[in-house]
């Protein structure tokens, strides 16, 4: 079987090593011009497959803050860490590492939800990998995102923050760090402008380049706030629109039968957690991050939801 472009694999491989195989091969084919090589790995994703042995030893550890204790889980970040690895290492081999950036990041936060509480959504039908599952993480979901709130699909900060390191060999300093807020959208213009390209007549970006933070983390850039949309259902996650400007943070929630606040307003610099609501001891905020929100969603022609006529939620 063959799905989109990764080949099949010998019985039994590993689908982090097949990934890691295909890209070392297109770097060895791509080693005399310039290239982009996108690595997605599917090593933290359902439906959590994982290598036995590395799993078997994790089973073994404690972490010591008592917050993450799935061994699936642990299994598989080895397995992605030696990938990016093995990656880094043939770069250095063929001698390209010091004209090559990485960026490594992820699309979301940690999946809290998943396989906890009999919530077998994505293993129903798979009666080998739910056992499996219980075998090893027994009622735990795949990981928590402590000290941040909530996870994957959530606008609270632990299904939004992710982490993001850059390589640039020569430009940035080993070890330097920026507290400016960047998103995937800029990913684009940032490599535009690394690369020195010229922007494609036919694009238009939402996100703007962070290149100038590469070059000097006391830089800030020109952006006055960044938005993030969930307009529809999930499990355990409410529609919802949110809006970061500087320190503050607003959640306007976008269910058509509101059973709570319509906002929720925090404030990150004070603490990431978002444990101490602050909407009504502060409605300034809230009305004008409110009105951003309005204009990105009037200026993008975002669609919200609406009551279904036709639902029956006994049908």
């Amino acid at each position: 079987m063959r799905d989109g472009t990764v080949t099949p694999a010998p019985p039994g491989e590993d689908l982090v090593d097949r990934l890691t195989h295909g890209a070392l091969a297109f770097i060895d084919a791509s080693r005399d011009g310039p290239c982009l090589l996108n690595v997605w790995q599917f090593g933290v994703h359902g439906p959590w497959d994982h290598k036995v042995e590395y799993t078997e030893q994790f089973a073994r550890k404690r972490d010591p803050t008592g917050r993450h204790r799935n061994p699936i889980m642990a299994s598989m970040l080895r397995s992605v860490d030696e990938s990016l690895g093995r990656i880094m290492a043939r770069l250095a081999e063929l001698g390209l590492s010091e004209r090559t950036v990485i960026l490594f990041t992820s699309d979301h936060g940690g999946n809290v939800t998943s396989n906890a509480g009999g919530n077998w959504k994505m293993l129903a039908w798979d009666d080998r990998r739910r056992s499996d599952w219980l075998r090893w993480a027994g009622d735990q979901p795949p990981t928590n995102n402590e000290p941040l709130r909530a996870g994957k699909a959530s606008l609270y900060e632990g299904g939004i923050r992710v982490p993001l390191i850059v390589s640039w060999p020569g430009v940035i300093p080993a070890g330097t760090r920026s507290g400016e807020v960047v998103m995937s959208i800029d990913f684009y213009p940032t490599l535009l402008d690394i690369l020195g390209l010229a922007t494609p007549a036919e694009a238009a970006f939402d996100g703007i380049t962070f290149s100038p933070v590469l070059r000097d983390p006391a830089a800030r850039l020109d952006r006055d706030a960044v938005f993030t949309f969930l307009p529809h259902e999930y499990p355990l996650v409410r529609p919802a629109a949110a809006v970061r400007q500087g320190r503050w943070k607003l959640i306007r929630w976008l269910d058509v039968w509101p059973p709570e606040a319509v906002h929720e307003l925090y404030d990150l610099g004070e603490e990431l957690g978002e444990r101490e609501e602050l909407a009504e001891r502060r409605p300034e905020i809230v009305e004008r991050l409110d009105g951003l929100i309005d204009e990105v969603i009037r200026s993008t022609g975002a669609r919200l939801p609406k009551p279904n006529p036709g639902y029956d939620p006994n049908a």
